[in-house]
């Protein structure tokens, strides 16, 4: 969560509406997994 919330691209797929809830948008997730799995292939 740290990784994708320093990237400004998917800061938007995390929502926190209260201090103890986390929202993670999940077709999002898995767009910010391939986008990681990219550049470790480069």
């Amino acid at each position: 969560m740290r990784d994708i919330n320093k990237n400004d691209d998917f800061k938007e797929i995390i929502s926190r509406p209260t201090s103890q809830m986390t929202l993670i948008n999940a077709k999002g997730f898995f767009l910010y997994l391939k986008y990681k799995e990219n550049q470790l292939h480069k």
